[in-house]
């Protein structure tokens, strides 16, 4: 079966005769509320801004705030919703929608017998992500279509119309990817309203991060890795109504930076590029999970390559700023927090299940760090050491700056604790076989890494004494005996499977 075939199968399933038409209406009515809503409050807003600049020319006339009345108009206030329901639309709900999808199809067994039809894993695939929001789709047609219509009307240039309709075209494919994966990760399902709510949260948080990058100009270097982030810049490029309604009356001094406003040209490129690239690595993935359903859904290469991609993406904006930030230690060491979610979901998900680990041990075979079946300890690893090499060559002349006895005991402490980290990976998916025990581990095992952070900001703080000492001292015992504990009871269960 085509891919064709399968968006359009998926698109068309529970639909009756008129469905189409009837989201069509829907998304006419959704426009014109859009517009009634900018025509009450434009006129509002105008005569706010009137005000205010009256009023500054009477009492301050060398203050004046930076305020243009005529922005307040209704089709351009229209353009402004229907961009934020665009990217409602295609950044938080369709994923959403995706997630709820693929979860009900895996606990109803449907997701097993669409496996066995003449249906390609990348044609599923696509299917899922491309044929069930289709309707969510069709609502978004009027506002799209209000957006290309303000593009004549205002002073937005059409080719920032384009660049955004490509952003949001491209952020919502990788989006919905991602809602895919997210779904088939779970080696049970867990719910499809869990799935859906977890995928819009985690979107939705990250939408709300990188539009808020976008408008300062110490981190809009950061806002491309989001496609909202990427709208927001695309949109404050423009002297508009979005910029004004997001810098305020007095917040415009920052769009006069040419390094700021260069910056903003480069993010939504950028975003694109970083889309369709961890797009691609994620949707082999979905495939590779759609083929193979008691393989991890990162195999092992897979796994490395999106860390390396993620590391690059993190890293690659501070390098280009190096001649504005002195990237000490403790940038380091927010970087490295930053990296530590993508690490575990990497590490966790390229970790084989109890099944295939008991195998792998019985045949006593010694397999190669990229085998589905072993351990994900040297994969791990080599992740930690190419972050390492990235924060050493990001350092470079700073490395050795302020290393006394604290620094070095906490660099020490932060590395020793990073590579235990694949123990409890392992422990986690071979010992615990429902999914409350593994959540169960995991918050444990969060709050004995939050303790071991704590500990090492004491350290680096220069504050080891009174109850800080203490603590300190628990801490080093903990991080000690907890992964020491984990080993054991993993050789424990080693030597039963070995014995049965």
């Amino acid at each position: 079966m085509s891919i064709r075939n399968a968006i359009s199968a998926f698109a068309h399933r529970g639909a009756r005769r008129g469905t189409a038409a009837t989201f069509l209406l829907y998304s006419a009515l959704l426009t014109t509320a859009l517009l009634l809503l900018a025509a009450w409050i434009a006129p509002e807003a105008r005569a706010a801004d009137v005000e205010t600049l009256g009023y500054w020319l009477r009492s301050s006339p060398k203050y004046e705030p930076a305020l243009d009345p005529s922005l307040w108009t209704t089709l351009a206030l229209a353009d402004v919703f229907a961009c934020f329901t665009l990217g409602l639309a295609g950044f938080v709900l369709a994923p959403a929608m995706v997630a709820a999808a693929v979860a009900n199809e895996r606990r109803a067994g449907t997701l097993d017998q669409l496996r066995t039809t003449p249906m390609s894993p990348l044609g599923l695939a696509c299917g899922l992500v491309v044929g069930v929001p289709a309707r969510l789709y069709l609502l978004c047609a009027g506002p799209a279509l209000l957006h290309v219509v303000a593009a004549f009307a205002t002073p937005l240039p059409m080719a920032s119309c384009l660049q955004s309709l490509v952003v949001i075209v491209v952020g919502t494919a990788a989006s919905c990817v991602i809602g895919l994966c997210v779904a088939l990760a779970p080696r049970q399902e867990s719910g499809g309203t869990f799935a859906a709510l977890g995928v819009a949260a985690l979107l939705g948080l990250a939408a709300f991060l990188a539009g808020a990058f976008a408008g300062d100009r110490h981190m809009v270097a950061w806002s491309y890795l989001h496609p909202a982030g990427a709208l927001d810049a695309v949109m404050l490029a423009q002297k508009g109504l979005w910029r004004r309604m997001v810098v305020g009356a007095w917040g415009g001094g920052s769009l006069e930076s040419y390094r700021y406003v260069g910056t903003l040209a480069l993010v939504p490129f950028a975003s694109v590029a970083a889309s369709l690239v961890f797009g691609v690595v994620s949707l082999r993935a979905a495939c590779r999970k759609l083929e193979s359903p008691q393989l991890p859904l990162f195999s092992k290469p897979q796994a490395v390559t999106l860390f390396v991609l993620a590391a690059a993406a993190m890293v690659t904006p501070m390098w280009g700023a190096r001649t504005d930030v002195d990237i000490d230690g403790t940038a380091v060491y927010a970087l490295s927090m930053f990296m530590l979610p993508v690490l575990v979901v990497v590490g966790l998900f390229s970790t084989p299940t109890f099944e295939a680990w008991a195998v792998a041990v019985r045949r006593g075979q010694r397999l190669g760090w990229s085998a589905d079946d072993a351990s994900a300890h040297r994969a791990v690893w080599m992740m930690e050491g190419l972050w390492s090499a990235f924060l050493f060559v990001l350092l470079s002349r700073h490395w050795m700056h302020s290393m006394n006895g604290d620094e070095t005991l906490a660099l020490v402490w932060a590395a020793a604790l990073a590579m235990s980290l694949p123990v409890y990976f392992l422990f986690a998916s071979t010992k615990y076989s429902t999914v409350a025990a593994r959540w169960a581990f995991g918050v444990a095992v969060g709050a004995h890494l939050l303790c071991q952070v704590i500990a090492l900001a004491i350290v680096r703080g220069h504050e080891v004494r009174g109850f800080s000492g203490t603590f300190v001292t628990l801490a080093a015992i903990a991080g000690v005996a907890v992964p020491v504990w984990t080993a054991w009871r993993q050789r424990v269960l080693r030597v039963r499977t070995l014995a049965r």
